[in-house]
């Protein structure tokens, strides 16, 4: 507290500080634990009834897909190809989230063992689990490390991990999933990059996967649009018999 030369020198004066700030103190606390327990709350929430869903989904998830597709204009072959394109890049957003929190855990300990910070194990790990929470990712870790660093006057590995924080860990995130999910469907990095931010931009978290997911299908539509044309063969519907 010296260093910002404020009045306080004993414990009696943070005594002090404390009455004369309780009011407001108190007013701030009540309120964050009030905004901490209609969070968990909505948090605990939604995790019940998108369970109560997914038992459904996984329990009559064929019937579910027959009765969606027989209301498509599509054939069963069309159908069948959508499916398997949403399956594919899925899955391949899967891979990428992996691919991109092994990459920053790494990157984040490599950086902690350079700057020779302590426990850069598990800071590592800590940043690989906060990858997947855009827009922070893995600066939940090393953003805080550096403000303490700067704060208690190591101004040096402060502005190298600044540096190193915000010029290659985060950056991963822009240059392995990119490349993971182009490897498993047909899309450009570019294509693949547009999708995800877009994707965050319009559905938050969810859109790390719609994003991508509806490029995907919005591209495998168009083609099979202009095959039908090409061919000149008139769009048969789904059948539940096929």
């Amino acid at each position: 507290l010296g260093r910002f030369d404020l009045p306080i020198e004993s414990l009696e004066d943070i005594q002090t500080w404390l009455k004369s700030h309780a009011e407001r103190i108190s007013s701030m606390s009540l309120l964050l634990v009030k905004n901490v327990a209609g969070n968990l709350s909505a948090l605990f929430g939604n995790l019940f009834f998108t369970a109560f869903i997914l038992f459904f989904c996984f329990r009559d998830g064929e019937w579910f897909f027959r009765q969606v597709a027989g209301m498509t204009p599509l054939a069963t072959g069309q159908v069948n190809r959508l499916a398997n394109t949403v399956h594919r890049t899925m899955r391949a957003n899967v891979y990428g989230i992996l691919a991109v929190g092994a990459a920053q855990g790494l990157l984040t300990t490599f950086a902690f063992i350079g700057l020779s910070l302590p426990s850069p194990i598990f800071w590592g790990v800590f940043a690989a689990i906060g990858s997947i929470l855009p827009p922070f990712g893995a600066a939940i870790v090393w953003l805080p490390t550096a403000i303490v660093l700067l704060v208690t006057g190591s101004w040096v590995k402060g502005l190298i991990l600044v540096g190193l924080g915000a010029g290659v860990i985060s950056l991963a995130d822009n240059i392995v999933r990119p490349l993971i999910i182009q490897d498993q469907v047909e899309m450009g990095t570019l294509a693949v990059l547009i999708s995800i931010l877009g994707g965050i931009s319009a559905f938050g978290l969810i859109g790390l996967f719609a994003g991508p997911v509806i490029f995907c299908l919005t591209m495998e539509l168009i083609r099979m649009l202009r095959e039908s044309v090409e061919s000149g063969t008139e769009i048969r519907p789904f059948n539940e018999s096929d």
